[in-house]
């Protein structure tokens, strides 16, 4: 009885099982529930081949504390990393998304650690280069676990670019990804040919996962707070990058870079960059601004949707319709002006405040001023010696004193003074121009009280509401912002410099230029990078593109061929064997635009300058010690303007190198007129820089020559024929020393020791003839440290006095 109860239960059981997995075939079969679920999570069927079996484990050994269990596999995880065991690192990474595979963040943290953090950790760039794959290898892992998860695949191509584009190890780490077979058989695809090896490109790779993402957010997959126009620019901006990184290769016609032929795959990438920009500047998306006005981007809620060229649009349109307001009267706008200009009489200061503006108006971008000034012109011609006066008057007597003093030597006290008037004058500035402006509201009320027909102020009603309504619409200021962000503009204007005959032409020069350089034949890499540098000139002095030098976008991202020459002519230049710049270089200074625009971001050297000619002027009138006080600020200025830029640290800029020098004269001369006089302490600002100027002047050379000259005379015993020939080599020397007074104080140059053996090969032949030495004689101190006898502090001559044009 017991046995057959037995039975009857197992029997039971079975049917039970049996009804239980009937549904559950039907629901894990193709159209049943399970399948529609897996599909909306994006579970990829092979997905379930791939889950690590002892994920099962885990989470059961865990009795359901999956939490506790993530938790301290974090912890091992970053224990594991302060002893840099990246092996144990990576072991641990992946038992943390076998536990919690759907967590997209450990996914982007823990590739973003093996590809940057673990990498950076070898000296060998083929071991670096491994452990960037490695990270890549696993944020891909994350991509194919969450194949709904835009923001991972963004992850993966910004790795994928960025790491191997910008690292240092670019060059190489690019080279061993187009030649990395395993890797393209690993992630290949019926859409991605990985036998291209273009197509193994980092910039075309990363496009391949910016464009799952897109994919993704197009078809509704939410970004977060991420605004739509930079997580869709980020696959457009790779275009550009393609397109410079294809000459920085010097790949040729058939991208193997053996043949460094630029123009025609350059420009298809060009090209190609231009036509998609032009299109992501047409496409609606959304922004990361709320639809009603709010600043909490809350499910639900839609974001405002603009287009980058929306502004342009809408100016060219605004314009449009001000334009047609304008001509229904002319003269009527001008006169506007005018009241608006002589009513400005009742505010006190602030017609005067205007005057610098006025005077440059044709420079200005306001067509108020340019109105002003048309009419003061013709009605007032004495109007500027009127606004200066007006202005004496209103300007404090104290601060028109300070004002006197260059700013840079004022003390605080001081600057905050004049800082404080400045700021309310520039106030007033301000609200005198909105004074002056005139509007498409102040146009129409002054239409409206004119003498025209009806049916011409309906006109400008009517083009007054288009205006208006343009002008408050959300998008224009969301378009704007991002045009902003993006550099829409600039990419534009990039496209167009980099298409031209100059441009490539440029690169390829420089391509050539490095390629020598590893040869180590630097004078071919020195002709080849200044022939690129002239290039560019060329390229700038076009009528279209003289803008383009100055532009502070461009030189961020072309500074840095004026930045890496210095290290040409370092292998290039021996000791004393030359200018520090080829013939070439000084016969035309090539980038001198950019180079000027890139010190002028930096600090401005007028400043300094007009600093320099105070402290000139003081030293003229005697006094010395306001002098050197002063002149130690310009020359500590002119320092920071030097080191700006590594090319200015060997020879700027003529002007600023010309004043860096004199600077640094009159200050070795102020502190030769202290009582006793002192020689210049080591670390003084501008000290190397004016040692090695001196070294590389060319009067060196001619002196040189002089007093070969006479040495050869000597040894034909024409003794009398050499005395003439030394004393023409120290005519040269002496505006040498005068310009460079601290060569009276530096023994341990070269120039110093020829200098010294210039004066011994005098005084050699004053002997021959039994001649004694003058009293007056140029070069005195230089025997007497021969003779180990120390200078008295006068034997150390001083500069003649220079007016301020000398």
């Amino acid at each position: 009885m017991t046995q057959q109860k037995a039975f009857t239960q197992k029997i039971i059981y079975l049917v039970i099982i049996g009804v239980l997995l009937g549904p559950l075939y039907f629901m894990g079969s193709p159209g049943g529930a399970l399948t529609y679920l897996r599909d909306q999570a994006g579970l990829a069927e092979s997905s379930f081949g791939e889950i690590d079996p002892a994920g099962s484990t885990v989470k059961l050994a865990t009795f359901g504390l999956r939490g506790v269990a993530i938790a301290l596999l974090w912890h091992r995880c970053q224990e594991f990393e302060k002893k840099k065991d990246w092996n144990n690192v990576i072991a641990t990474a992946y038992q943390l998304t076998t536990l919690e595979p759907r967590f997209t963040t450990i996914w982007e943290f823990q590739g973003w650690k093996l590809a940057y953090n673990a990498s950076a950790e070898f000296d060998d760039y083929r071991e670096r280069y491994r452990w960037v794959i490695r990270g890549i290898d696993y944020l891909i892992r994350g991509v194919e676990y969450n194949l709904r998860a835009p923001k991972l695949c963004k992850a993966t191509g910004w790795t994928i670019s960025q790491k191997v584009g910008i690292a240092d190890e670019n060059l190489q780490y690019r080279r061993l990804l187009r030649e990395d077979e395993d890797f393209a058989e690993r992630h290949a695809t019926p859409e991605w040919n990985c036998n291209n090896p273009e197509d193994r490109d980092n910039w075309r790779l990363g496009r391949r996962w910016y464009a799952m993402g897109e994919k993704l957010v197009i078809d509704g997959e939410s970004i977060g707070k991420e605004s739509e126009f930079l997580f869709f620019s980020h696959a457009r901006l790779n275009l550009f990058n393609y397109a410079t990184w294809i000459r920085k290769d010097g790949c040729g016609r058939d991208g193997s870079g053996a043949d460094p032929i630029f123009g025609d795959r350059a420009t298809r990438a060009w090209n190609e960059a231009d036509r998609e920009w032009r299109e992501f500047g047409q496409t609606t998306y959304s922004t990361a601004i709320p639809e009603d006005g709010s600043m909490n981007m809350a499910p639900g809620i839609k974001a405002h949707e603009t287009t980058l060229q929306t502004a342009e649009i809408i100016r060219k349109r605004q314009e449009e319709l001000f334009d047609k307001l304008k001509s229904i009267d002319p003269k009527l706008y001008e006169q506007l002006h005018i009241d608006r200009w002589n009513k400005l009489a009742d505010m006190p200061g602030a017609q005067c405040l205007l005057l610098e503006r006025l005077q440059n108006a044709d420079r200005d971008r306001e067509e108020e001023l340019k109105v002003v000034r048309a009419w003061l012109d013709e009605n007032e011609p004495d109007w500027q010696e009127r606004l200066k006066a007006d202005f004496d008057a209103y300007c404090p007597e104290e601060v028109i004193e300070l004002k006197k003093i260059p700013a840079l030597l004022l003390e605080e006290t001081q600057r905050d003074i004049v800082n404080k008037w400045e700021g309310g004058a520039a106030q007033i500035r301000i609200r005198a121009m909105d004074a002056l402006k005139v509007n498409h509201r102040v146009l129409l009320g002054a239409i409206r009280e004119a003498d025209i027909p009806e049916e011409k102020l309906q006109q400008a009603l009517s083009i007054v509401q288009e205006i208006e309504k343009d002008a408050t619409a959300v998008q224009l200021r969301m378009s704007n912002l991002y045009r902003d962000i993006l550099n829409y503009e600039y990419r534009l204007r990039e496209v167009e410099v980099e298409r031209t005959a100059e441009a490539d032409r440029a690169r390829e020069l420089r391509h050539m230029g490095r390629v020598a350089y590893h040869k180590k034949d630097f004078d071919g890499a020195v002709d080849h990078w200044i022939e690129a540098m002239v290039a560019w000139d060329e390229l700038f002095e076009q009528p279209d593109f003289e803008d383009i030098s100055t532009n502070a976008q461009f030189i961020r991202e072309h500074i840095d061929i004026v930045e890496r020459f210095p290290i040409l002519l370092d292998e290039r230049r021996g000791r004393r064997d030359g200018p520090i710049f080829p013939k070439k270089f000084l016969e035309r200074m090539p980038m001198e635009k950019m180079i000027r625009a890139k010190v002028n971001q930096e600090n401005s050297p007028e400043m300094a300058f007009d600093a320099l000619e105070y402290a000139r002027k003081e030293y003229e009138r005697g006094e010395f010690e306001d002098a050197e006080k002063h002149l130690a600020i310009v020359i500590a200025r002119l320092h920071g303007i030097n080191r700006s830029i590594e090319f200015m640290e060997r020879a700027p800029l003529p002007d600023v190198r010309d004043k860096m020098i004199e600077a640094f004269a009159l200050y070795v001369e102020c502190l030769q007129r202290r009582d006793p006089p002192i020689a210049v302490p080591s670390g003084t600002p501008l000290k190397t820089f004016v040692e090695l100027m001196l070294e590389y002047d060319p009067l060196l050379d001619q002196v040189a020559d002089a007093r070969k000259k006479g040495n050869d005379l000597l040894e034909k015993d024409k003794v009398s024929e050499a005395q003439a020939a030394l004393e023409e080599a120290m005519e040269i020397l002496r505006p040498l020393l005068q310009k460079y007074p601290i060569i009276w104080q530096s023994r341990h140059l070269t120039a110093y020791e020829d200098i010294e053996s210039l004066a011994a090969d005098y005084a050699e032949v004053l002997r021959l003839q039994e001649k004694t030495i003058p009293n007056d004689f140029l070069l005195r101190p230089f025997l007497l440290r021969l003779q180990e006898k120390p200078p008295m502090p006068n034997d150390f001559p001083l500069r003649p006095l220079q007016s301020s044009g000398g």
